[in-house]
């Protein structure tokens, strides 16, 4: 699988980091340490909602009706996903994703 690279945005700093196609985009945040210590500690099994991420652009694709959920009880609904549940994708390239 080819890597790609992806600019994350924590508060008003940029880290940028390289992803490989086809994996979620949770290991390369906390491979590169940007999680916090809670990032996803589900073990992505989708109960914690520790590790949500957003971008302006259409680039995370559509959440499970599960992970709908679980956003909307934190009050998080039109381009928020959980990132345990984004596979990273050469849309990707280049592209801004916000921590939370």
């Amino acid at each position: 699988m080819s890597k790609i690279r992806i600019m994350f945005q924590i508060g008003n700093g940029f880290i940028e980091a390289q992803a490989r196609c086809g994996s979620r985009l949770a290991n390369t945040i906390k491979k590169e340490g940007l999680g916090s210590s809670e990032f996803s500690k589900c073990n992505y099994k989708l109960e914690c909602g520790k590790c949500i991420v957003s971008s302006s652009e259409n680039i995370l694709g559509c959440p499970s009706k599960d992970e709908e959920i679980l956003l909307t009880l934190k009050g998080m609904t039109n381009n928020y996903r959980c990132s345990c549940q984004v596979i990273v994708t050469p849309d990707m390239q280049d592209k801004i994703i916000i921590l939370h």
